[in-house]
């Protein structure tokens, strides 16, 4: 089954230049009527600290297009840490083995001691040792998927990156994530 999930992919990427659009999306669509694809969308924008523009906008734009890829998809816009942390067990629940698992996040994080954390809405962070506590370890998302033993998981991590300082103060630059334990061979 890796095999043929992996061949599939493969194709799509490598003919994808010479493929049109439609192509492209009816050999998706076909491939993952025939293997289950789960996937788990988060977008965070109403932050009270610092909100952002475009990651519910991302959130529904990504969610659309893997649906009508015929993924399944569960959609969570501005969620809080519990709904964060619920949404990611059941989604770890319906995981399909030897299936495809997808999580897309676009939202806030940071990267602090080498560890990815993905931040929910409602936070209380106000330095490093709220981040523990606030947000969620990256790390997670990714233990669910491994767990549930899929065939192929792909992880997506849209985010601004931001320090718990910048945040609480609501002057900040964003950054991409940094590879870190997240990322595994």
């Amino acid at each position: 089954m890796r095999v043929a999930i992996s061949a599939a992919i493969l194709t799509v990427f490598i003919l994808g230049p010479g493929l049109s659009t439609a192509d492209t999306d009816r050999f998706v669509k076909r491939q993952s009527r025939k293997i289950n694809c789960q996937t788990l969308v988060i977008g965070n924008a109403k932050y009270s600290d610092s909100p952002l523009t475009n990651p519910g906008n991302d959130a529904s734009d990504m969610a659309s297009a893997l649906r009508r890829l015929g993924f399944n998809v569960i959609v969570k816009i501005n969620a809080d840490h519990r709904q964060m942390d619920t949404a990611i067990r059941e989604f770890g629940k319906i995981l399909p083995r030897s299936g495809i698992g997808l999580f897309y996040f676009a939202d806030h994080g940071m990267q602090i001691k080498g560890k990815n954390y993905l931040i929910p809405i409602n936070n209380n962070i106000h330095d490093e040792t709220d981040v523990k506590c606030e947000a969620l370890d990256a790390e997670r998302i990714l233990a669910r998927m491994e767990g549930a033993g899929t065939a192929m998981n792909i992880v997506i991590l849209d985010v601004c990156r931001v320090t718990p300082r910048l945040m609480s103060s609501r002057q900040y630059m964003c950054h991409g994530m940094m590879p870190g334990p997240l990322f595994h061979g």
